[in-house]
């Protein structure tokens, strides 16, 4: 500016702007820092698992299966819940599936909680192998076992065969060390259990046993 007596310059001052840059990091922040949040809030997981089966897996550790029909077959780690398998706890099995699938559960190992409806009438190859649950009820609609099926479940305590079962497979409850008790239900066509062992009736060949177990000496 000019003047009588001189020039001189007005400098804007750093206060006004300095005041707008503390409100706007103070506006936008706590939305930055909250997104993730609420992005996590909600970590279920699902997808498909059969032509009409679907999975959900939730933050609890509840893995449950929907739907009609037989759930697909996996490889050891073909399972679409593998890579979350030390988060499952429980595993709820709905009312209109027919199968679990091999592998199904592979090395689920935290497993400790199954559901298995009536109307599921077979269990594939590996399905339970290495998972933790203590009991399971097979359910009368069973009709097969896979071998290798509850193979190594080390807190297995009990295991009751019902009568619809007509096939076995092999080593279907091996290394299940804690397993004190084994037996098939009475009016069983093809197995029968004496001194806690599952025996073929026809060729009275042992099928499973236990810690417990007393071969029978005649089968």
């Amino acid at each position: 500016y000019e003047t009588a007596e001189g020039s001189f310059t007005v400098e804007e001052t750093a206060e006004e702007p300095s005041v707008e840059i503390v409100l706007t990091a103070a506006a936008e922040n706590p939305a930055a820092e909250d997104e993730p949040a609420l992005l996590a809030a909600d970590s279920t997981t699902s997808g498909t698992c059969g032509d009409n089966l679907t999975w959900t897996l939730t933050d609890d550790g509840t893995l449950t299966i929907s739907g009609t029909g037989s759930m697909t077959d996996y490889s050891y780690d073909g399972a679409p819940w593998h890579s979350e398998r030390l988060s499952i706890e429980n595993l709820i099995i709905e009312s209109g599936v027919t199968s679990i699938g091999n592998n199904a559960f592979y090395n689920c190992t935290n497993l400790a909680s199954v559901t298995i409806p009536e109307g599921v009438t077979s269990i594939g190859e590996y399905a339970f192998y290495s998972c933790a649950f203590s009991s399971i009820t097979i359910p009368q609609s069973m009709t097969g076992i896979g071998i290798y099926a509850f193979y190594y479940c080390g807190s297995l305590t009990s295991a009751t065969i019902p009568e619809s079962v007509t096939c076995i497979g092999k080593a279907a409850f091996a290394g299940c060390s804690a397993l004190e008790s084994i037996a098939v239900a009475e009016g069983n066509s093809i197995y029968h259990s004496a001194g806690n062992c599952i025996i073929e009736t026809e060729t009275k060949t042992l099928i499973a046993g236990c810690k417990n177990s007393e071969i029978p000496a005649d089968g």
